[in-house]
This record gives structure tokens, sequence and C-alpha cells, in this order.
């Protein structure tokens, strides 16, 4: 992977500036430059992690790559190289003889300093030597090798010129007093407080140790029972996650769930890292935010407690019939007991017996003395009712709140590099690692993008690893939050008729739809879209 530096300028008095403007993600991705004909530049290894002895020799070479369709001359030269702000940032530093004393890393690498031609649309090795001191002291160094196209002044012009540069890291480790330690020094939620499922956390790791270290690990968030709702991998899959000796890093991630009223609440974010070569060691915190759709909540609490006020009257009600079948009347109780007195005449209890067998031994058939009916017993036509409709919204919120995991997206920022994440691409690794054997996928003109829109995580995950057996090649597997579509559809444009029904009929027969809009252009390849519904469950 590469990322575009900006074009630097040169003079023919002022090599060296560039050494000293180069502002590069060191720590993040390798680099390659684009100038502005065009001309593009790459190599690889992109980085070098070296474990080393005082007094030792290391020795390999960089492959520089040409892909452009005509000749390029490239020079190299070691800099060296350390951290800048917390964005996983770093810059550059000449070689300064006079004011390091050769003690820095870039003075120890020894690569040619002639020109370098490589033919079009190929590559040539670059060799260099690493020759370290007796007396390098232990711990890390760090330089890199920069191979740029330096075009040579004119003879007494002071015209501006444009170099292409890229580089390659140099991360060595000198065996001896070697300290790793780090701390996580903040782990907080940008809000605490939010209406959908969604939120922002800053992390900011310390390097305290004097060897560069790469954390990895997760942020889990959890809902308010404990339930997972979200995992984000943290320099899981890159080797560019470095934070290098005294320095810390940034790290800032975005989390949007799956919306649903039963997962309301509060919700505990867990951020667990791991470090260390030598020995591993583990850091923990957490943070807790609220997810409350205030609206949403307001009318759900409403409805909720109408049911419980209906239900509350039905029983009272019911009590009440009773007791007056029983030959009690509520209301002279109530006066007895609030006189202190539990005294009935026989006359009152004989009294309410007799209409109480009276009421019960009514004609109801017609359609007066039905309504006169319906309404003696309306506790029980009205609290039936709300006791189920009660019970079903309590079903409704423990099935939703306890389900064990649901769909989400991520997003990982690290400085000027955004990583999206979602459940599906997580369900895809995981069950990619399962697999037994996956076949090597063939190059195929087109590309294919997969939806779930089932509304239940890993479906669209597992559709992708289907076509992947079948030799197909997925190029982008995504997730649409709150969409539940029942059927599974392939839309295709009406070029690739044959390879979408092909599709189709791996899906147990998907619908097949054509669009215009999902042809190639001269930027970009054909694209089949596969929105994966319920039926692929």
């Amino acid at each position: 992977m590469f990322q575009t530096l900006k074009t630097m300028t040169l003079t023919s008095r002022a090599p060296s500036r560039l050494l000293v403007a180069l502002f590069l993600a060191a720590v993040v991705f390798p680099v390659a430059t684009h100038a502005q004909e065009a001309t593009s530049l790459s190599v690889t290894p992109p980085l070098f992690q070296i474990s080393a002895e005082p007094g030792q020799v290391w020795q390999s070479s960089i492959k520089v790559i040409n892909t452009n369709d005509f000749p390029l001359t490239v020079y190299a030269q070691p800099v060296n190289f350390e951290a800048e702000g917390e964005n996983g940032r770093g810059r550059f530093l000449p070689i300064l003889e006079q004011e390091t004393s050769g003690q820095t890393l870039a003075e120890w690498i020894t690569v040619t300093d002639a020109p370098i031609v490589i033919e079009p649309e190929s590559s040539k090795e670059v060799p260099f030597i690493v020759n370290l001191p007796e007396t390098v002291p232990p711990g890390g160094h760090f330089a890199a090798i920069f191979i740029g196209t330096r075009p040579p002044a004119e003879a007494d012009s002071m015209a501006v010129r444009t170099a292409q540069v890229v580089s390659s890291l140099f991360f060595l480790t000198v065996s001896g007093d070697v300290i790793e330690r780090g701390s996580i020094r903040e782990f907080s939620v940008v809000d605490s407080f939010t209406e959908v499922p969604s939120s922002n956390f800053v992390l900011r790791f310390q390097n305290e140790g004097n060897v560069h270290v790469r954390p990895r690990g997760s942020i889990t968030i959890y809902n308010m029972w404990g339930k997972e709702r979200g995992v984000i991998p943290i320099n899981q899959h890159s080797n560019f996650g470095n934070v290098l000796p005294s320095s810390i890093r940034k790290f800032e991630f975005s989390w949007a769930g799956e919306p649903s009223l039963a997962d309301i609440g509060r919700y505990t974010a867990e951020v667990t890292l791991g470090y260390g070569s030598n020995e591993w060691r583990t850091l923990t915190r957490t943070v807790h935010f609220w997810v409350i759709p205030v609206r949403l909540a307001l009318i759900a609490l409403a409805v909720i407690l109408l049911l419980i006020f209906l239900v509350r009257w039905a029983i009272k009600s019911y009590i009440r019939h009773m007791l007056r079948v029983a030959g009690i009347d509520p209301e002279v109780r109530r006066q007895e007991r609030a006189a202190g007195s539990v005294v009935m005449t026989k006359k009152l209890k004989q009294q309410t017996i007799e209409s109480a067998i009276e009421a019960d031994s009514e004609d109801v058939s017609s359609f007066g003395n039905l309504i006169v009916f319906v309404n003696r017993y309306l506790y029980f036509f009205v609290g039936i009712p709300s006791s189920i409709a009660l019970l079903f919204m309590l079903f409704w919120y423990l099935s939703g709140a306890l389900a064990p995991e649901r769909s989400f997206e991520a997003t990982v920022t690290q400085g000027d590099s955004e990583i999206q994440i979602n459940s599906e691409k997580l369900y895809r690794d995981e069950l990619s690692d399962s697999s037994t054997e996956v076949p090597n996928l063939e190059e195929q003109p087109y590309a294919i993008n997969i939806i779930n829109v089932s509304g239940e995580s890993g479906t669209g995950a597992a559709v992708a690893l289907e076509l992947e057996k079948a030799n197909y090649r997925i190029d982008e597997i995504d997730i649409e939050l709150g969409r539940k579509q029942r059927n599974t559809v392939v839309i295709a444009p009406a070029s690739l008729t044959a390879e979408a029904q092909a599709i189709s009929g791996l899906l147990d027969n998907a619908l097949v739809s054509f669009s215009a809009s999902l042809a190639s252009t001269t930027d970009s390849l054909a694209t089949i879209n596969i929105f994966v519904g319920q039926d692929q469950n």
C-alpha cells in the first residue's frame, strides 16, 4: 500500500531543503509520489524492522519499481527519522555529521550515490549496507533511504525543479538494555450522550521505553445488558501502527450501530491493548456513554405507562366485581375501614347478593343489553388485551436487548488515513480463517460488491465466502444499517447479463435487475451489486 507525497521543490543551490521540508506519515504507510506529469515511483519493502548486535554488519536491497512507460533516473540517499506530533507522522532530517558525530542510523547506512536508471515498466535492486559501530547504544534507532528523481540543475540557474520521492523506513533495535514500556494516556468518548447508537472515541498511547512498539488490540462496545454491539480492531492487520520512543500516538475511532429502540441505555466501551516483543503486556481502559432517542423513548414510555394504568384499572375493577358477587360493597367496605368498623348488616349483605344474582341472570341477547354487558365487564375487555400488549412489548425489548450481536460500522483514523470497517468484513475474515480451502481467485474484468440488507450480521460475509469458493473476486463488502429486505437482488449492467445470471444461480436463483449506471467507464470497471436479503439467512 502506498501513500502519495506532496511534490517537493528543489533549487540548484539547495537540494538539502528536501530533507528538512518533507513531511511523511512515517509509521503509518510507505509512500509513492506522482508528479504533475503523472510520473509514478514505488519501493518494496516499505519497512525494514531489524534486530542487531553492536558491531554487526547487515546488508540487503531495496527494489525500486518504475511503472511508467518511459525510463527514470533516480538517486538514493539515507536520512534520519523522528516522530513529530501525535498523528503518526514523522519528519526526515539530513545527516549533520558535525552535530551527530556518527551516532545516528543514517550515518551507518551505505548506499550508492550514483544515478540509477530504471527502464520503463521494470524494477531495479538498490543494495545497501548497515554497519553498526561497536559503541552503538541499545534501544531503537530510526532512519530511511530516499529514492528520488532529483533532476540536475541547469548551470547558473535558479529555476525551481520538481522531484518525486519515495522512501523505505528502517526501524533498528539494538540489543542490550532494551526497555519496552507504554501506557494509555487517554481513552475518552467525544459525546457522552447521543440519540442514535453511534459515538466517537479518542485513544492516546504513550511509548515510555527506548524502542518502538506497535500496540495491538480492539475496542469492544457493549449495551447495558453486556451484549456486544461492535468491535473495532486496532493495528491487527498492519505493520505501520508503530509508536516511537518518547512519543505519543493518537488514534481516533468512530462507531455506528444498528438503530434499535431495544438497545437504549448506558453503553460501555472497553479498549484492550497489548504490546511487547520480549514480554507481552496488556492495558485496559473503559468509558461509558448513553444512547437514548428522546422522542421515541418518551413515546414508548407513555405507551408503557398507559398499558400499566389500564392493567391496574382492570385488576381493581375485577376485584370490586368479585367483592360484589361475594356480597361485599366495595364503597361501604372502604367507608367502614376508614371509620375503623368491620360490621356489616345482614340486610345489606342479602340485598347485595340478590342484586348481583339478578344482574348476572339478565338476558343479554339484545343489542342494548349487550352494551350493558360489555360495560359491566369492561375490565375484562380492556385488561386482557392490555396485559397481552404489555407482555409482548417486554418480550420484544428483551429479545432485542439480549441479542448476542448486531451489525455495525466503524472508521479508524490515523493521521490523514482512514480505514473503514464493518461487521461484514470482520465476519468475512473469521469465516475465511476457519475455511479449509479457498481457491486462488482468477482475474475478472468486472467488480463485485456485496451489500448486506438482511438485518442479520454475517449474512453478507457468508455469501461473499461462497462466491469466493466459486472463484469469484469480491471487491467490496458493505452493510446498510437499519435496512431489512426480504429477497436478494443481483443488479448488473446489461453487458454482464450472463455473469449476473450465473451468480444468481449460486444464490438460489436470486432476482436479477439491470442498471445502466453500473456499466464500465474509462475510470472504473463494470460493477455487479448484490443486495443480500433475508432469504440467504
